[in-house]
């Protein structure tokens, strides 16, 4: 590959991780094509991408970044996997991680600072946002119900006293 056509890669993966509002940089030790073609299509189903690069032109890629932190991590054989949702890309990460030894996590990125592996896996621990989203409805709704029905009950006592008179 010649200097132009790396200067163009770079400026490709620098837009890719620019607009990226999370980046994690994984280790493959030796996934097989099949196994990391399952990986990519598992990150793509969450909208992610994963690409690989000599690290030299990672490196570059992060300059002028928010995620430049992670020049660092980028040592041996690299992944890079870019995303705007870390609760997902976590999940599929982790989860591949267990199944498959070759293949570790080294450190992510949120744009703010570094996120370690203990981070990583305690965000694929949590709940979908769906679920955290439904139960913050939930939460919010309560007061309002419960003032409903303090609201309701004298009520529903007078109609129950005036249902057993006119019984009698």
């Amino acid at each position: 590959m010649n200097r132009e056509n790396k200067k163009k890669m770079v400026h490709h993966f620098n837009g890719v991780i620019t607009s990226s509002s999370v980046i994690v940089v994984l280790h493959n030790l030796g996934l097989n094509v099949s196994e990391f073609s399952c990986l990519r299509r598992e990150l793509r189903n969450v909208s992610a991408n994963c690409f690989v690069l000599k690290n030299t032109l990672a490196r570059l890629a992060l300059l002028d970044t928010s995620h430049l932190v992670l020049q660092d991590s980028i040592k041996g054989p690299t992944v890079l996997v870019c995303s705007e949702d870390i609760l997902s890309v976590s999940k599929v990460l982790v989860s591949f991680a267990k199944k498959n030894d070759l293949l570790s996590i080294i450190a992510g990125s949120t744009g703010k600072g570094i996120v370690g592996l203990s981070e990583i896996n305690q965000f694929a621990e949590l709940p979908p946002l769906l679920d955290i989203r439904s139960n913050l409805v939930s939460i919010l709704r309560f007061p309002a119900n419960k003032l409903v029905q303090v609201i309701k009950s004298p009520a529903n006592k007078l109609a129950s006293v005036i249902l057993n008179y006119s019984k009698k």
